[in-house]
């Protein structure tokens, strides 16, 4: 699965699709809320802010929390499993004009980079999502590549509110 393309009608509705095929969605219930649900097949995740500075996100399944999101002190958002907190994934900045995000494993190897489809056209860009070879095909890895694009939203409206301000 190399390669994704992001399409938004609205700025609280995304679709993630591959090989013309919708594999994903994210649902925000106003524009740039926290809390959305994300749909991968048949499933729906929540994802829900904790803690007082909202730099914790907890991603539930049904009752059970099957990520955390946690955000560093260098930019970047860790993606960590509860019951396996060894084998995390990072999103970071690709540079320093910063033209996209790198999602990497525990071990340093890239496995997507999100860059946006930005065109003074379209009222709402889309984004392109790349991945490397063996990444993307399974229902845990589609819901990894869903809450990439939640958090890369997230950094941008954070982003576009400092420079407004």
């Amino acid at each position: 699965m190399p390669e994704i393309k992001v399409l938004t009608d609205n700025s609280n509705s995304f679709s993630i699709i591959s090989d013309g095929n919708v594999i994903g969605t994210l649902n925000y219930k106003h524009w740039y809320s926290a809390n959305i649900v994300i749909t991968i097949g048949e499933d729906n995740y929540t994802i829900t802010r904790k803690g007082f500075w909202g730099t914790l996100h907890e991603v539930k399944h049904e009752d059970e929390v099957v990520f955390l999101l946690k955000a560093q002190w260098d930019g970047g958002i860790a993606m960590i499993k509860p019951k396996d907190k060894e084998h995390f994934y990072e999103l970071k900045a690709k540079g320093y004009f910063v033209s996209g995000y790198n999602l990497t494993n525990y071990k340093g190897q890239e496995m997507l980079s999100i860059t946006p489809d930005f065109s003074w056209n379209k009222v709402m860009p889309g984004y392109t999502i790349s991945c490397s070879d063996n990444f993307g095909s399974s229902r845990i890895e589609q819901l990894i590549i869903a809450l990439s694009l939640y958090q890369y939203n997230a950094i941008q409206t954070m982003q576009m509110f400092a420079a407004t301000n």
